[in-house]
């Protein structure tokens, strides 16, 4: 296929292009299925902060974190499953609370969104979403009724009130092959491959996310210049990655 754009430009959504409200929760549970009254105290070792306990000191007591703090706990996570294998500890999860962005509380970061209007104005260049939120189908709930996905739409609603009118093409919800790293790499290679770009830019607060991006290198470069770049706090640029000139 001929190319059709110079730039693309990928963007995650949560703590990259807004602040959302939204929560995700985690319940650890022993063999005999109730809740790990450890957990909160391998959460305080591995400084990993928590928004809120539900059910708190119950058999079924469910921690919800706000994204940026999942992140950290995934990594944590990561790094101790010895620990998780040997006590014989399973990690439940709850994403019905990201079923859909709550408009009214999300709250643009202004340094991201600015390099999202630039491009978008940019007739060499192509800008997408990727998200780690599903988009469809029904999300179960381990307190209570599953939730229907809305992301998509909900996503496509807010660019549009901040300038960017987005297809419902370019934005692609990861949730719906597991929301994991190799899940958004592998949406970023149906977009390059469908776009035949020059230059990738990618943006996300993930440490895991920014990894598998820039892994592609080993497959596209030359052809295909990578250019990652890893949020910090209020939008901040932390770190630059990839394989570009």
């Amino acid at each position: 296929m001929p190319k059709q754009i110079k730039r693309l430009f990928a963007f995650d959504f949560d703590d990259t292009l807004a602040v959302t409200s939204s929560i995700i929760g985690v319940r650890r549970t022993t063999p005999d299925g109730r809740s790990d009254p450890d957990f909160i105290n391998w959460l305080r070792e591995q400084a990993v902060n928590f928004y809120e306990i539900e059910g708190e000191k119950t058999d079924s007591e469910l921690f919800w974190f706000e994204s940026v703090d999942f992140a950290k706990y995934e990594q944590a996570h990561k790094q101790d499953l010895e620990y998780l294998s040997l006590n014989e500890l399973t990690d439940e999860y709850d994403f019905s609370k990201t079923a859909s962005v709550d408009l009214e509380q999300t709250t643009p970061i202004s340094s991201v969104l600015g390099i999202m209007q630039q491009a978008h104005g940019d007739p060499q260049s192509q800008v997408v979403v990727i998200t780690a939120r599903s988009g469809q189908g029904q999300l179960p709930s381990l307190t209570g009724k599953s939730q229907t996905a809305t992301n998509m739409t909900d996503i496509q609603q807010f660019l549009q009130s901040q300038g960017v009118d987005l297809s419902l093409k370019n934005v692609s919800t990861a949730g719906d092959a597991g929301g994991s790293p190799g899940a958004k790499a592998a949406s970023l290679m149906n977009y390059i491959e469908f776009y035949n770009p020059e230059y990738v830019y990618f943006y996300d607060d993930n440490a895991g996310n920014i990894s598998a991006i820039a892994s592609l290198c080993d497959e596209l470069y030359p052809e295909v210049k990578i250019k990652t770049f890893q949020l910090g706090d209020n939008g901040e640029i932390g770190s630059v990655g990839g394989c570009y000139e």
